[in-house]
């Protein structure tokens, strides 16, 4: 996310963002509109609050919270040109106090479905 309006390249390193992805730090990205039309408008700061979505980054890293964080924050700031302000800041925060957060990538496919008859969200989801 930004707050910045006007070109996307005069805040959003691009080329950076391609080298996370080559050095494998991310795993992936999705663009959003603002990066597919390279620019920040008016209408996408107000989408947010006042922040215009550039992207969604996809990583897979150890489950270590402080060790997340710091590379939230190094990744961030390569995106940003390592600025100060013009970015949403992002923190892994573990709510349920200083344990391992559960976050892998099977955590959804691993859980045993209760009804068979109705997997997923269905059997959740019917009215009594």
């Amino acid at each position: 996310y930004t707050d910045h309006s006007g070109n996307l390249d005069d805040v959003f390193d691009k080329k950076a963002l391609a080298a996370l992805v080559d050095n494998n730090t991310l795993d992936g990205f999705a663009p959003k509109p603002v990066y597919l039309h390279g620019k920040v408008t008016d209408y996408d700061l107000r989408q947010y609050g006042g922040w215009a979505k550039v992207c969604c980054l996809l990583m897979t890293w150890e489950d270590k919270q402080e060790d997340i964080n710091t590379k939230l924050d190094r990744v961030v700031r390569q995106l940003f040109y390592g600025k100060e302000t013009g970015f949403l800041k992002a923190r892994v925060i573990d709510e349920d106090g200083t344990s391992a957060t559960g976050l892998r990538p099977d955590v959804i496919q691993t859980r045993e479905v209760e009804d068979k008859q109705n997997p997923c969200c269905e059997a959740a989801c019917t009215i009594s």
